[in-house]
């Protein structure tokens, strides 16, 4: 984690010289659940996102934005082994360094408010996180190891698409996006790809 912030502030500095109300700081809170048919009692999982976007206009109120986050994701679920045996309770970590793509319309009220609109691809990679089980203390890495040893392990590459809209009042952003995965999270045929709903407040440096 300290190296992913450390990147982000980085990239902060090296850009925001140029930034005119551009370059965007945003946090905010996830509510991840993985969809599929992997798990039968699968909740939402409670994360964070700290990141930063910067808005290149292509034209009059449209504009290129990429950006990149360090998020956490995830997923809670129950299993039982047979009708005799008690639920288990899993919860599923997954830390994240994100960079969306997209494409972002304002529609300007005056100069200090308007309703932003974005959509567009994602790509992330999975870098650590654990998996957890209680009762009990079963506990492994999230994500596959090199030598794929393990099915129990997801896949690092996340790649899908984002879609959100929020509002800008002065420097300040309040929004909500949804990041949709497209890729499994594993190799078996089963279908398990993630899903997370993001709250942002933000500021423009």
């Amino acid at each position: 984690m300290k190296r992913i912030l450390t990147l982000l502030v980085l990239i902060t500095l090296s850009i925001s010289a140029y930034s005119q109300k551009d370059l965007c700081f945003r946090t905010g809170l996830n509510l991840a659940k993985h969809r599929g048919d992997v798990f039968p009692k699968n909740t939402y999982k409670i994360g964070l996102n700290a990141g930063f976007t910067y808005d290149i206009e292509i034209m009059n109120n449209l504009f290129f934005r990429p950006g990149l986050y360090f998020t956490i994701k995830g997923t809670r679920n129950q299993i039982k082994h047979d009708n005799n045996s008690p639920w288990i309770k899993c919860d599923y970590n997954q830390n994240d360094v994100e960079m969306p793509l997209l494409i972002a319309y304002k529609i300007k009220a005056n100069s200090t408010f308007a309703i932003d609109f974005q959509a567009g691809p994602y790509i992330a990679y999975g870098f650590g996180g654990h998996q957890k089980q209680r009762p009990g203390k079963f506990k492994q890495r999230t994500f596959e190891r090199h030598n794929n040893e393990s099915e129990g392990y997801f896949r690092r590459l996340d790649v899908g698409f984002n879609f959100g809209a929020g509002i800008d009042i002065n420097r300040f952003y309040v929004g909500a996006a949804f990041d949709l995965g497209l890729l499994k999270l594993r190799e078996s045929q089963r279908v398990l790809k993630p899903n997370c709903l993001m709250f942002n407040v933000g500021y423009y440096l």
